[in-house]
């Protein structure tokens, strides 16, 4: 049940009954299963944990809902806009995983961790992968050609030896040039993954660039970026709320994008929210700046709507053609 995106109809059907049956059934079940004292959900029970930690009952309620959610590709994708520091203009979208699940919308970090934890993040970010990329095409083909995009990829799929083939094949199927794509790891997953310099190199070789998220975070990884072929770095969003009212927050962001220069790679601020955040950025020389200041993560339907209305953007002109051409 772990690869439940490819589950027969016959499967869903039982999930959905299960989903649905009275807690009563479920705490009988549940009580049934624990008489048996060799199991290991009766220690969970011994150690007096609270009825909605229980194994059987998160099932329930968090890793089957879950699985359900993938094979029926529930899954939404809203992109985060990016700015040019110098321009003030829209240059790239970061693609986050969101899950509407009845009246609760989950964060990408909630979903991520119930994915990994089930193991579908594989099956899942295959899915999610081919998503961004049809939806960067047809920005493209709707007047946005120089547009770039960004995935995150977690520490599960660093193992997924078909990932960086399967981000070759989509590129090369919609038809998008490999510079203008990029993978997002955070550098907790770098500094802990022993197959992050294999992946980064690999997409390297296809084209394609490797971001570091939540850069500063209190590892030390200077060592890690001279010797990985990074393409940018994120200035994390803790560093930027400090700006002008902690020093050290202000120290550590001009470090970041003062290393960043030095190693000819690109900066991005995370969570601008303030135009005082922006000024700043701007006379340190970051080269884009993210955050509810410009815009929230959005929808595909409002991203198009957001970009038109950026005064330099000029939608593609179309031509009639005659009857006789």
């Amino acid at each position: 049940m772990a690869h439940l995106c490819i589950m027969e109809e016959r499967h869903l059907q039982l999930v959905r009954e299960i989903l649905a049956a009275p807690t009563e059934v479920i705490d009988l079940i549940e009580g049934r299963v624990l008489e048996t004292r060799e199991h290991p959900w009766a220690q969970t029970r011994r150690r007096a944990q609270p009825a909605a930690a229980s194994p059987l009952n998160f099932l329930r309620t968090g890793n089957l809902r879950l699985m359900l959610a993938a094979a029926q590709d529930e899954f939404a994708i809203h992109y985060q806009p990016s700015v040019d520091c110098d321009t003030g203009v829209v240059t790239h979208l970061e693609a986050l995983l969101r899950w509407p699940s009845g009246r609760v919308t989950h964060s990408t970090d909630e979903v991520i961790r119930q994915l990994e934890s089930s193991e579908m993040i594989v099956n899942v970010g295959r899915n999610i992968l081919a998503r961004v990329c049809g939806d960067l095409a047809t920005l493209r083909r709707q007047g946005f050609p120089g547009l770039t995009m960004s995935m995150n990829v977690s520490a599960g799929q660093l193992g997924d030896r078909g990932l960086i083939p399967a981000i070759e094949q989509a590129l090369r199927r919609h038809r998008i040039p490999p510079a203008l794509f990029q993978v997002e790891i955070t550098e907790t997953v770098l500094a802990e993954s022993q197959s992050v310099d294999a992946f980064v190199r690999g997409l390297l070789a296809i084209g394609v660039g490797t971001l570091v998220d939540d850069f500063g975070l209190g590892y030390n990884n200077l060592g890690m970026l001279r010797s990985l072929p990074v393409a940018g770095l994120k200035l994390d969003r803790s560093f930027v709320a400090g700006l002008g009212k902690d020093a050290r927050d202000s120290l550590i962001a001009e470090t970041i994008v003062g290393l960043a220069k030095a190693l000819q790679i690109i900066t991005i601020a995370e969570g601008v929210e303030t135009e005082s955040q922006a000024r700043w950025l701007r006379r340190q020389g970051v080269t884009r700046m993210q955050g509810w200041l410009y815009s929230k993560a959005r929808p595909m339907t409002e991203i198009r709507t957001l970009l038109m209305q950026q005064p330099w953007v000029r939608p593609p002109r179309r031509t009639l053609r005659s009857k006789g051409s």
